[in-house]
């Protein structure tokens, strides 16, 4: 039977604003005592091999027992990578087991976080674009009163994200918060321009002017 390998966090460094975890491989976690660690072979820059012991004294040490918390509450953090598995199957499956087979004393809950989470932010700011395309549309009947025109006037704003989703594919830029949050602003960015753009258009028309003179200092 292949040995499948495993890895457990030995410690830590700090990489510019970030610390990164150290993670130690081996291959046969449960079959690993100190002797057989002892003689790891270590790799020397002429090729040959020296066993660990060689080059340090090789010790069990008691574990520190951390306790982290979050809004005053222990908190307990377990952290998984998926492999040939999407995300959203994934978690499903984990939600159904544990449901089934995990009974939580009183006071004790459950919280998924990482990608995760940022996808159940992605489905909240949809919700917030799409009730600021609807209040976009509000102020456009309350200000001029005609269906068709603030229909077409909610078309053009809302048609100002394809040109930002474009330039995030073209320049590589996934689609995060930040992103998401600077395209709601666009809506509204681009609502206000047409605001002022047909009351300036209605108002040129209405003092005689042509309907290519009204339009033209906007180009």
């Amino acid at each position: 039977m292949e040995a499948t390998p495993f890895s457990i966090q030995v410690g830590q460094i700090q990489d510019g604003e970030q610390m990164r975890r150290i993670l130690m491989w081996f291959a046969d976690f449960r079959e690993n005592d100190l002797e057989r660690i002892k003689h790891q072979p270590i790799f020397l820059p002429d090729g040959t091999t020296r066993a660990l012991s060689f080059f340090s004294d090789v010790t069990v040490a008691p574990g520190e027992a951390e306790q982290r918390r979050e809004d005053l509450r222990p908190v307990v953090v377990l952290t998984a990578r998926l492999n040939n598995r999407d995300l959203g199957s994934a978690i499903s499956e984990i939600q159904q087991q544990l449901t089934q087979k995990l009974n939580l004393p009183k006071g004790y809950t459950i919280a998924y976080g990482g990608a995760y989470a940022q996808q159940q932010s992605f489905h909240e700011l949809l919700l917030v674009l799409m009730m600021a395309s609807l209040f976009v549309f509000g102020v456009f009947m309350f200000l001029f009163k005609e269906w068709l025109l603030s229909l077409l006037l909610l078309f053009i704003s809302v048609m100002g994200i394809s040109g930002s989703v474009i330039a995030l594919y073209l320049t590589g830029i996934p689609l995060n918060v930040s992103s998401y949050t600077g395209i709601i602003m666009i809506v509204g960015i681009l609502a206000e321009n047409a605001i002022f753009t047909v009351n300036e258009y209605r108002f040129n028309i209405k003092n005689g002017g042509e309907v290519d003179q009204a339009v033209l200092p906007y180009f």
